[in-house]
C-alpha cells in the first residue's frame, strides 16, 4: 500500500488515506456503544416501555445492525472514479431499502398477531434510527474525489 491511496480490494478500489484509520476506529467505537446502549435498554426497561414478550426479537435486531453496519460501511465507501451524485444516491438508496426491510419485519409482527406490537415496533425503528444515523454520517464524511471539469 505504501505511499497510495488506492488499495485494491475484494470489491474494487477504495480510497485510502493514513488519516482514515482513527476515523474508523471511531466509528467502530460508536457502533459498539449504541450496540451496548441498544442492549442495556432492551433488558433493562420495564414494561409498560418493555416487555418480556419483545426483548429477544429486539435483541435479534440488535445483533443483526451490529453486524450489518460495518459491512455496510465499507461497502458504501467511495469508489475510485465515482461522483458525489454517485455517492449520495447510493447511500439514499440503501438507507430506503433498509427503511423498507424493517417496516416490513414491522408489519409482519404485527399481521403475525405476536404480543406487544406497539412496543416493539417503536423500538424496532429506534434502533433502526440510531444505526442508520451513524452508517449515513460515518459514509457521507468519505470526500469524493472531485471529477475533471473539462
Amino acid at each position: 500500500m505504501g505511499n497510495g491511496f488506492v488499495c485494491p480490494s475484494w470489491h474494487g478500489g477504495l480510497i485510502y488515506n493514513r488519516i482514515q484509520k482513527p476515523f474508523q476506529m471511531k466509528f467502530i467505537a460508536l457502533v459498539a456503544l449504541t450496540t451496548l446502549g441498544s442492549l442495556l435498554l432492551v433488558h433493562t426497561l420495564t414494561p409498560p416501555l418493555m416487555t418480556e414478550a419483545v426483548r429477544m426479537p429486539l435483541t435479534a435486531i440488535v445483533v443483526v445492525f451490529t453486524l450489518l453496519t460495518p459491512l455496510l460501511e465499507r461497502w458504501l465507501r467511495p469508489r475510485e472514479g465515482a461522483t458525489s451524485g454517485s455517492h449520495v444516491r447510493k447511500v439514499m438508496g440503501l438507507t430506503m431499502i433498509k427503511m423498507f426491510l424493517m417496516l416490513g419485519i414491522v408489519l409482519a409482527y404485527l399481521l403475525g398477531k405476536y404480543p406487544d406490537p406497539r412496543v416493539f415496533g417503536v423500538a424496532a425503528y429506534l434502533i433502526y434510527l440510531a444505526f442508520t444515523g451513524i452508517l449515513i454520517a460515518e459514509s457521507m464524511r468519505h470526500t469524493v474525489p472531485p471529477t475533471d471539469p473539462r
